[in-house]
């Protein structure tokens, strides 16, 4: 009977260590497709990345863009009232002159009345 045991032991240690080295095997095959999956998954993941880089880099353009076009008609529309204000800001200084130049007139009119 101790011989029927021993052999029994035997046969349940190789039968356990036939299916250690199993479970051995199938953890290499689940660590190399975990590893493949990880590597699939950071290469969509640098994929979704320069797209996002992408949409960002023509979303700032096109806001730039649209700032430049905004410059541009404010520089047109100050450009086209530049000759109105000039104008403007001449009549006012033709003004001030001729209020001065009869002030002047004024004044000379007062000496020579009181040096009379």
């Amino acid at each position: 009977m101790s011989e029927s045991v021993s052999r029994y032991s035997i046969v349940e240690r190789l039968c356990t260590r036939k299916l250690n080295l199993i479970d051995d095997k199938l953890r290499i095959n689940n660590d190399i497709e975990n590893k493949k999956n990880e590597h699939e998954k950071q290469i969509n993941e640098i994929i979704e990345w320069e797209k996002q880089i992408e949409l960002n880099v023509i979303a700032e353009k096109k806001k730039r863009e649209i700032k430049i076009q905004e410059l541009n008609t404010e520089l047109n529309f100050l450009n086209s009232q530049k000759e109105a204000k000039e104008e403007a800001i001449e009549l006012k200084m033709e003004e001030v002159d001729n209020a001065l130049e009869r002030l002047e007139t004024i004044s000379a009119s007062a000496e020579k009345e009181a040096q009379k």
